[in-house]
């Protein structure tokens, strides 16, 4: 779904069952960090502040580029066949077996924290710092003269900076190491939210009407609500407190 609520794109993944699996056994670390909403704020303040481009990237299919750091199986999906089964079939009536994973699926409980492993290694070898207040945060530069932003999502990048030759070495870098990914010089949306940004006046506005109208929707009673265009109505007077 796109930040204002229109249909997107359909997507089919083959995922697995990731609350079969088992700490200490299937996996031993889950966490990954997720950029907070302030940090996003601050990136774009500071593009509107100094005039900069904010671009927006899309990992494709993050997850399955990762190598799995701990032996994993599954069943394969009902359906699929393949010739070493009917191989089995020939010695066994009922052949069960399993299939190793080689690459981190979407469902896996550890699959965010490897492939935030691995991004992290990848802003590193770019020169990036990780920022000490919020680690999904780097940037790259003096922060002033010349400087690239970079604010991870889990596989959503939000980039700025006036550092125009930077800024395309890393595109060229992530292309290179992640398979052709999803940019967009001019930033319209970003997890959800709108994006109206005029680079000439240096204004910058930020909406969400999808998920407002969803959660209207959700909860019926709100829609029978006044609207008000500020939070105290105008006949509102100010009780002296002597």
């Amino acid at each position: 779904m796109n930040a204002d609520g229109t249909h997107d794109k359909d997507k089919a993944r083959l995922v697995t069952k990731g609350f079969m699996a088992k700490i200490g056994l299937d996996f031993y670390s889950v966490f990954s960090p997720m950029a907070m909403l302030e940090t996003a704020r601050t990136l774009l303040a500071k593009a509107v502040n100094y005039k900069c481009p904010v671009a927006h990237a899309d990992v494709p299919m993050a997850f399955i580029q990762q190598d799995m750091d701990t032996a994993t199986w599954i069943y394969p999906p009902d359906g699929v066949e393949f010739d070493l089964l009917n191989h089995l079939r020939e010695k066994f009536p009922q052949p069960k077996f399993a299939l190793r994973l080689m690459k981190a699926l979407y469902g896996l409980k550890q699959s965010p924290a490897i492939w935030n492993k691995r991004v992290d290694g990848f802003m590193t070898e770019q020169g990036f710092t990780r920022c000490t207040s919020d680690s999904c945060l780097y940037y790259k530069g003096d922060t002033i003269t010349k400087f690239v932003l970079v604010s991870l999502s889990v596989d959503d990048l939000l980039i700025t900076g006036n550092d125009n030759d930077g800024i395309k070495t890393f595109r060229d870098a992530l292309n290179s190491n992640f398979g052709e990914c999803t940019w967009n010089d001019n930033c319209s949306s970003f997890l959800g939210v709108n994006l109206q940004y005029d680079l000439v006046t240096g204004v910058l506005m930020m909406s969400c009407p999808g998920k407002i109208d969803s959660l209207l929707a959700k909860y019926s009673g709100l829609q029978k609500l006044t609207s008000s265009l500020v939070p105290y109505a105008t006949t509102f007077k100010k009780i002296d407190d002597s």
